[in-house]
């Protein structure tokens, strides 16, 4: 016998059509070899949570393939795993596991990550530290983001397209919270045309997921979807995304 867990997988990840889940839930309660299956998924993936994407869904193949053998009568030792057995304790697996385990990142853990990964420290290229930019990015490098923004500010003044200093001015105002600046300079580097990679409204919506007032998610889905569909800046990102947004 057989675990279908793509078909499980389907509902922890949010792309299972909301009838399907309906009839998903149902099983759960109804079926408990079903219910078995869907808690030893929980435990699975609470068991591989720390590791990377990829290692995580191999982890969880080979668990499913003991659990399968298990079903087919042989005896397996999974060790570090405790079987689980009665239908009480299925449902309390499962509905703990979906609330400390499997439940999708906020739009702000999403961002936060982003943020810290991307937005810590920028690029300085050597041997041009007399360019007005490249001070503003060693400060910025140094947690002077005021003193940063102040100088990207000025050289605005004198170029207002310029995306480099859009940019810095952006990410800077994203770190203080003044988001309502991040978004407007994002947008007018977004609205820039031969951009190469142009990442203003993948910026845009990791501004509105940070900020997260009422309509800002919505709108930066609508802005992921946007990015997808046009190939821009952070495309691939954005639809990974998309697939871990509610």
């Amino acid at each position: 016998m057989t675990i279908d867990n793509e078909y499980i997988d389907q509902y922890f990840s949010g792309s299972m059509p909301a009838e399907e889940k309906q009839i998903f839930e149902k099983r759960i309660q109804s079926d408990e070899s079903f219910a078995e299956d869907v808690a030893f998924y929980v435990s699975a993936m609470a068991v591989a949570r720390e590791s990377g994407e990829a290692e995580r869904k191999e982890k969880l193949r080979e668990l499913y393939e003991v659990k399968t053998e298990q079903k087919d009568g042989k005896i397996i030792n999974l060790g570090w795993l405790k079987p689980v057995m009665s239908a009480a304790a299925v449902l309390l697996i499962f509905f703990l596991g979906w609330t400390f385990f499997l439940k999708p990142a906020s739009v702000q853990q999403l961002a936060d990550e982003y943020i810290k990964n991307k937005f810590s420290e920028q690029p300085v290229q050597m041997g041009k530290s007399e360019d007005s930019i490249e001070i503003a990015l060693g400060m910025f490098n140094k947690s002077e983001f005021e003193e940063a923004g102040k100088l990207a500010d000025k050289m605005l003044i004198s170029n207002p397209a310029d995306p480099d200093a859009l940019k810095l001015t952006g990410i800077v105002s994203l770190r203080l919270g003044n988001y309502d600046k991040a978004l407007i300079s994002f947008q007018k580097i977004a609205d820039q045309p031969g951009l190469f990679s142009n990442m203003g409204l993948f910026y845009k919506a990791i501004t509105l997921m940070k900020r997260d007032r009422s309509g800002d998610r919505e709108n930066a889905k609508q802005l992921l979807k946007k990015v997808v569909e046009q190939k821009l800046g952070g495309n691939e990102i954005a639809e990974e995304w998309l697939n871990k947004m509610d």
